[in-house]
């Protein structure tokens, strides 16, 4: 970071940022021009506190190209949030800043997934209150035959693991309904089928 020679703290004013509550996701760039090693093997660090609750965010540093990399953050609370960086390269380290996070004026607008039990659930207002939800996931074909040809759709061969790919526990219920490509088109989505994982 060429700013970073004088001291972290000059350079923590360009770091600061207002945001919404959800959305959109705030974005630092971070220009690194004196790293010579394998840019993917660098472990950058942003720890996220927001002052009134305490509540602790971290995330990772992402590199993207040349000689910069990025890190994002979403605001689950208003209010000030202050960061700190942690790397073992000099340049990515000990930075720091604040964020503010305003009201959303998009009263549409919904938190992270989580769940309340074992139910879907996304998270609300800046109270971290939830409500119920049904996340609806679109699958593809996973394996399509090589003389697939359009308007003779083949036999569809999904292979969808949702313990790992939805992340589900024993008791989560899970839900598909499924469209159907034929040479009238795309059909309306079929019934749900539900089953509750053992």
């Amino acid at each position: 970071m060429m700013l970073c020679a004088f001291a972290n703290s000059a350079y923590s004013a360009s770091l600061d940022r207002t945001g919404t509550l959800w959305s959109p996701y705030i974005e630092w760039s971070l220009d690194n021009p004196s790293y010579t090693g394998n840019p993917f093997d660098l472990l950058a660090t942003v720890t996220f506190t927001h002052n009134g609750s305490g509540e602790i965010r971290k995330t990772e540093m992402f590199y993207d190209g040349g000689t910069t990399w990025k890190f994002r953050f979403t605001g689950t609370h208003t209010g000030t949030w202050t960061f700190t960086t942690q790397s073992s390269d000099p340049d990515l380290n000990n930075l720091s800043g604040s964020v503010t996070v305003n009201a959303n004026p998009n009263q549409n607008v919904k938190g992270f997934m989580t769940k309340i039990g074992n139910k879907w659930a996304r998270q609300i207002g800046e109270n971290n209150e939830r409500e119920a939800f049904t996340p609806q996931f679109r699958l593809a074909f996973t394996e399509i035959p090589s003389d697939w040809t359009p308007w003779q759709p083949p036999t569809p061969m999904i292979q969808y693991d949702a313990w790992n790919d939805l992340a589900l526990h024993n008791g989560d219920t899970v839900c598909f309904r499924t469209k159907a490509l034929n040479s009238a088109g795309l059909s309306d989505y079929s019934t749900g089928t539900c089953s509750t994982l053992p």
